[in-house]
């Protein structure tokens, strides 16, 4: 039982660990698409045919890129029933 409980503990580590690059990413990649849009290198609003601003699109990716990031820094803890304290 304690080792389905450590192998399910360290899936969750590892799965936050994912949400924290996959967040950072997302929010580095809303500043490339940033600043290529401000140099002129691309035209979002053309490439992605958008509706609505790109610097919308930006934020949206940030604030995605956030939240990932910020649910991915949290750290799992295991409760005190699953310590083997005696």
């Amino acid at each position: 039982m304690a080792r389905s409980k450590q192998r399910s503990y360290a899936l969750v580590q590892g799965l936050m660990k994912a949400m924290l690059y996959l967040g950072v990413g997302l929010i580095l990649l809303s500043v490339v698409l940033l600043t290529a849009d401000l140099v002129g290198l691309i035209n979002v609003k053309e490439l992605l045919h958008l509706e609505s601003s790109p610097l919308k699109t930006y934020a949206r990716i940030a604030v995605s890129g956030c939240l990932l990031a910020s649910i991915g820094s949290l750290q799992p803890t295991l409760s005190s029933e699953d310590h083997n304290t005696p």
